[in-house]
């Protein structure tokens, strides 16, 4: 050999390895570099930490006034035997629930309070009942006209005068209504409680000139705002009208403020406090673990057809006649539900933002006299719902945050009989929500639903567990008492899988494909992942998002938004052999055993892979239950609303109960307004 030609040998050898040495500084960059990131996040949890024990502390120590020490749970206060009086005679109440009986004499002590109390445990009593014993009138800002109806339909039941005043109100009421807070016609009124919106105060001076007329005369009782958790930026559900309820502590410094929410963490009781002026108030935070609730996710077919079929099999066999909500992503998603369950003879009714003020109070009223055993709906509907039999609630598509779920499903059971709350989960469902988290106006939309995305993909942890760990209480998994579909199932079923090797797959197909932009959906089809089920490596793509080594990347049209993947901030760590990406694996004898392609996996590090189409050898997706589902014909076309006369299975007038009927329009696949 040649000298020259040992000099070339000694030079690609060196250049082999400084090239080596590169890549391994490259990787250990990484690694230190996730580190930090590591530990940033750590500081960070800390941090917040700190902040929420202060609160908490905060929380349970003595509130002093000016009369010194409250012991809000004595009886010996000037009120109490009236209370008693009118809650057995008029609201025919036995006892008091956990709570209440500290927020009424709280409230009526004219202090102000924040109670978190669980869907169903009786927060509207706790400013009806003071309401009919003082004087003057109650204002209750609540931002749904649902919840309005409901709240005046039982109060009327109960002979109290109630009433509300929004663009539905009739002229002739309105007059007489202001009127009334004018002063004119105060003596021979028997007004108790009235109801507003939050935009009803913002957007009409005139309803703020009225309301300090009735606090210069002192009729101005007490101001309640229900559904608080709207008023911060940091909750599930904020709406900018609710700020402006900050206005109220300057206006009218002695009149108590009661706040009242199902839904809210820590984080978002400070925000509450600080907003409305209240930092003093007193809080009382019941335990959110509702006993009688069963909670499950059932995988959603990829076929429409088969979800609905899977619908109506799941409450023909299990809640026959029985009273139930099925909430949906859109109204176009109620009205095929809705169209669906009638075919199969069950009482069913619509409600949404699309049908008439009038369409939509009957049908509630229809549901509520259990004329109509299941109502198909959006979000629109429920906040505040008082009807005590409610057997189920299925959520057709993922709610938006864990908050909204908690609260939606928290209408089952209100009896505290033992109900279900049903989510079907889907994959392409959350493309679909993705968009509007995006665009909620507290900016926590993404992150919201992120937690929702990661209740669903859990397979081994209780689901009150995850739920009451959001809300910062700490709950332990066998005081489920297998009240969840995770505690009841065999865990010898669940494995823990390191999918580290198909996240490099996926990173790298990203990566490759970046000129042509890939949908979750484009992602799958351009992968060469022969070794994991179609449903495994969609729920790992949801994993990596909600993990931050994807990142969904959003772009508006005129038409629609479209939702694309890239990789993540964290993407660059998955190349890090130490990097485990945990995926739970539910094993089945219908689930082929999982294999893994590492060789191909481990020269993603330093080459690219070409691409193919993915298998689509894989089991029939099923859901977590073992009811087969019915195979039923369905209808493509759209459907209109249509009133019928018909009687009840007892021979009872059921007249005017929504059908859903065909018409010759085609369908809009576009979503619809909720």
């Amino acid at each position: 050999m040649s000298t020259n030609t040992a000099g070339k040998f000694e030079q690609m050898n060196s250049h082999t390895t400084n090239n080596d040495e590169l890549i391994a500084i490259e990787l250990e960059i990484v690694e230190i570099d996730d580190q930090i990131n590591r530990l940033r996040h750590q500081r960070s949890c800390l941090i917040k930490r700190k902040q929420q024990l202060k609160v908490t502390i905060e929380q349970y120590q003595p509130r002093t006034t000016g009369n010194g020490n409250e012991h809000w749970q004595r009886t010996d206060f000037p009120w109490n035997s009236k209370i008693d009086e009118m809650r057995t005679e008029i609201f025919k109440i036995d006892s008091f629930r956990p709570w209440q009986l500290e927020t009424i004499n709280v409230t009526l002590s004219s202090h102000d309070c924040i109670l978190i109390m669980p869907t169903g445990g009786g927060k509207s009593l706790c400013y009806q009942l003071p309401a009919v014993i003082s004087e003057g009138i109650t204002i209750v800002v609540s931002p749904l006209l649902s919840l309005v109806e409901d709240q005046m339909y039982a109060l009327r039941k109960l002979n109290i005068d109630a009433r509300s005043l929004n663009t539905s109100t009739p002229r002739n009421e309105q007059t007489e209504i202001l009127q009334i807070l004018d002063g004119r016609n105060s003596s021979v009124s028997t007004l108790k409680i009235l109801y507003l919106t939050p935009e009803k105060i913002s957007k009409n001076k005139s309803i703020m000139a009225k309301l300090q007329k009735l606090y210069e005369t002192n009729r101005f009782s007490r101001l309640i705002i229900d559904e608080v958790h709207c008023v911060s930026q940091f909750g599930h559900d904020f709406r900018p009208d609710y700020k402006y309820l900050s206005i109220f502590k300057r206006q009218f410094p002695k009149i108590p403020i009661l706040g009242l929410t199902a839904t809210a963490t820590l984080k978002v009781i400070d925000d509450i406090r600080n907003i409305l002026k209240i930092p003093h108030c007193v809080l009382f935070r019941a335990p959110f673990n509702r006993k009688n609730l069963f909670y499950e996710v059932y995988h959603k077919s990829s076929v429409g057809k088969n979800t609905l079929k899977d619908l109506v099999n799941c409450i023909q066999n299990q809640f026959d006649k029985q009273s139930g909500i099925v909430y949906c992503l859109s109204q176009k998603d109620v009205e095929d539900v809705c169209f669906e369950l009638q075919q199969n003879n069950i009482k069913a009714g619509c409600y949404h933002a699309g049908l008439s003020a009038t369409a939509r109070t009957q049908i509630h009223e229809k549901w509520l006299e259990s004329k109509v055993h299941v109502i198909c709906a959006t979000i629109a509907f429920g906040m505040g719902i008082d009807k005590p039999d409610v057997r189920f609630v299925i959520h057709h598509s993922i709610s938006k945050s864990i908050e909204n779920f908690y609260q939606e499903s928290g209408r089952a059971g209100r009896d505290d009989q033992q109900s279900h709350c049903i989510l079907f989960f889907r994959f392409t469902d959350v493309f679909r929500l993705a968009p509007m988290a995006f665009a909620d106006k507290s900016g926590n939309g993404l992150q919201n639903l992120y937690s929702m995305i990661s209740y669903c993909l859990n397979e081994s942890q209780c689901r009150r567990k995850l739920i009451s760990k959001y809300f910062d209480e700490v709950w332990q998994s066998n005081d489920c008492n297998q009240m969840c579909d995770i505690c009841r199932r065999s865990s010898t079923s669940i494995t823990q899988r390191n999918c580290r090797e198909e996240a490099l797959i996926l990173i790298a197909c990203l990566n490759e494909n970046k000129k042509e932009r890939l949908t979750a959906i484009k992602l799958i089809e351009k992968l060469s992942i022969k070794t994991m089920v179609k449903l495994d490596l969609q729920r790992l793509i949801l994993q990596l998002i909600v993990e931050q080594y994807l990142k969904e990347d959003f772009h508006f049209t005129s038409y629609a938004t479209t939702c694309y993947l890239k990789p993540g901030p964290r993407a660059e760590y998955i190349k890090n052999e130490k990097c485990q990406i945990l995926l739970d694996i539910v094993e089945n004898a219908k689930r082929p055993t999982l294999t893994t392609n590492k060789k191909r996996a481990k020269q993603i590090v330093d080459k690219k892979p070409s691409t193919t189409t993915v298998t689509e050898d894989r089991p029939k997706l099923q859901m977590v239950t073992n009811t087969e589902p019915v195979v039923r014909p369905i209808r493509r076309k759209r459907r209109i609303l249509e009133y019928e006369d018909d009687e009840d299975d007892d021979g009872n007038d059921a007249k005017n109960i929504p059908i859903l009927k065909k018409a010759n329009t085609s369908s809009n696949d576009n979503m619809d307004a909720f």
